[in-house]
């Protein structure tokens, strides 16, 4: 329920609901893996592929949507990006 709340709030920025913003945020995911050749940018896996906003949304929320603002990275990666370390 959170999470609805959370993409009803993200999509108020786009003129979007909740479930658009989900639907045009899995878009942007799957066009940064597609452009990165479906290969993590950091270790060349091509496992469990995830899209990273390279500034985060929340901070930057204009650039939620821009593609030089994303970057493939797999899961380990991924949470290494995001916290700092490895898991």
């Amino acid at each position: 329920k959170r999470n609805l709340l959370k993409l009803e709030e993200c999509g108020k920025l786009f003129n979007k609901t909740g479930f658009e913003f989900k639907r045009a945020l899995l878009s942007w995911s799957n066009l940064i893996q597609e452009r990165d050749n479906h290969t993590c940018q950091d270790c060349g896996s091509k496992e469990n592929l995830e899209a990273h906003h390279i500034l985060p949304k929340k901070d930057h929320p204009k650039l939620t949507f821009e593609l030089s603002n994303g970057l493939t990275v797999c899961k380990d990666c991924h949470y290494e990006y995001t916290w700092g370390r490895k898991k």
